[in-house]
């Protein structure tokens, strides 16, 4: 299943050839920590398209609702993974952010999934746990909406549903058959939190 979504997701990337300086800054929302290279492509009030790098994250199934439960689960199987349980029994440093992939419909490539970052200069080992799996995604276009706060997981949805009807009515290209929601922020972080939701330009 996730070799398929890998095929999907790669064919729905827009390539381009993009090149990142030395000088190279982050936004300050990832704080002390790695997180994927972007360009800003289009800014709106709504959204902003950005031309992402290309990047490669540990993924695991989560449930679509986003309770806390099963996300815990994931993301303590996710941690188990960078902390040493691979094949190389190495310990890697969190990066964000952490992501969770929810399918709208049927026809979606994607499984409710939770997704960590893995920093470009690592390298990755294979997951020894077969509910782990390595995702790689080329060179990518994305729709992100930006909002601050404490998300639970309906603030994520309602942002969700309104970059959807802000694309449509702009009738922009994208893939609509699932959205993602990015996390920066641990639970400690208590001013200044950033969160995301994007669909994938087509």
């Amino acid at each position: 299943m996730y070799t398929n979504v890998l095929i999907v997701l790669c064919l729905l990337c827009l390539h381009a050839s993009m090149v990142f300086s030395d000088d190279y800054q982050p936004p300050e929302f990832c704080r002390d920590s790695q997180c994927p290279r972007y360009q800003v492509v289009e800014t709106s009030d709504d959204f902003e398209l950005r031309a992402y790098d290309a990047t490669r994250w540990a993924l695991t199934s989560t449930d679509p609702s986003m309770d806390s439960t099963p996300i815990t689960q994931s993301f303590k199987l996710l941690a188990r993974y960078i902390r040493g349980s691979n094949n190389k029994g190495v310990n890697m440093e969190m990066a964000v952010p952490v992501t969770v992939f929810i399918p709208v419909n049927s026809d979606s490539p994607m499984n409710a999934s939770l997704a960590f970052f893995l920093p470009p200069e690592l390298d990755i080992p294979d997951p020894t746990d077969p509910n782990v799996f390595l995702l790689f995604f080329s060179e990518t276009k994305l729709y992100v909406k930006s909002f601050d706060g404490f998300a639970e997981p309906i603030d994520f949805f309602e942002k969700a549903k309104s970059l959807y009807e802000t694309l449509v009515a702009q009738k922009k290209e994208f893939e609509a058959s699932f959205y993602a929601c990015n996390i920066y922020d641990s639970p400690y972080e208590v001013v200044d939190r950033h969160n995301e939701v994007y669909y994938v330009a087509i």
